[in-house]
């Protein structure tokens, strides 16, 4: 469950998943958010609505987003992953296009596993353009690569930011 992080939080990895051009991110607790990478598939996206509830410090996170019918990422000991690691991965999700609950409902694998499946952010969230922050633990395996597919069953899947911490 999401709530006031004090400041700074300890992160493996931590991406403003849609975020191409600029700087790194961050966000009010100081958190440094790395622009989008390790990506294949989707597109990246911007909306400027507000989002309400983003309760974690993350709130400008929810600025840009990676958007598809299907995409991935995939991280490795080179991004700082420990084989055998044992992780909370946080999603960050808002729905800030559609304005009606079933519009779009998609599912998250986490190494080869559905850990989410169905999700529709705008029932999940309470409306539109509120934060909804889902945290799925993971254990790697002896290789330590970290694999997230999003695919999309009702329009497209989307990410807002993907944290995964200790």
């Amino acid at each position: 469950m999401a709530g006031r992080w004090s400041k700074y939080q300890p992160a493996v990895i931590r991406i403003d998943a849609g975020s191409l051009d600029g700087a790194a991110l961050t966000d009010t607790a100081d958190n440094t958010w790395s622009k989008d990478y390790n990506f294949v598939g989707g597109n990246a996206d911007k909306s400027n609505d507000y989002i309400s509830a983003a309760a974690d410090g993350a709130h400008s996170v929810y600025g840009t987003c990676r958007t598809g019918q299907n995409f991935q990422y995939g991280f490795t000991k080179a991004d700082g992953l420990m084989p055998g690691g044992t992780y909370t991965l946080a999603l960050h999700f808002a729905e800030t296009y559609f304005e009606a609950a079933g519009a779009r409902v998609f599912s998250v694998v986490v190494n080869g596993e559905e850990k989410i499946a169905g999700l529709d952010i705008f029932s999940r969230a309470g409306g539109k353009d509120v934060a909804l922050v889902l945290h799925v633990p993971v254990t790697l395996g002896s290789d330590g690569v970290l694999s997230l597919i999003f695919f999309g069953t009702t329009d497209r899947a989307t990410v807002a930011g993907a944290l995964q911490f200790h």
